[in-house]
């Protein structure tokens, strides 16, 4: 499941819960894509890379409530890179 983000906080990406469990339960892989860069998290490794705070937020577009998932940005760019060498 691809995922797109607007903008990193402190280094993380941010995905909303039900996107993130969403991939989980149909056994997708996480693709988070921000700027142009993707990064894929495999998605038998889902619930050990990412953290939470626990707060709760409303969509203004669906009235959905969600928390958010956090994910250390590492961009396949960087990560091509680094094998490579």
């Amino acid at each position: 499941m691809k995922v797109k983000i607007k903008k990193l906080f402190h280094g993380l990406a941010s995905v909303r819960s039900y996107l993130v469990k969403e991939a989980y339960y149909k056994g997708e892989d996480l693709v988070i894509d921000f700027d142009g860069d993707t990064m894929t998290i495999p998605y038998k490794d889902i619930p050990f890379v990412a953290s939470t705070n626990g707060l709760t937020f409303k969509s203004i577009h669906d009235d959905r409530e969600y928390t958010l998932w956090d994910f250390r940005w590492k961009p396949s760019s960087i990560q091509e890179k680094l094998i490579s060498f």
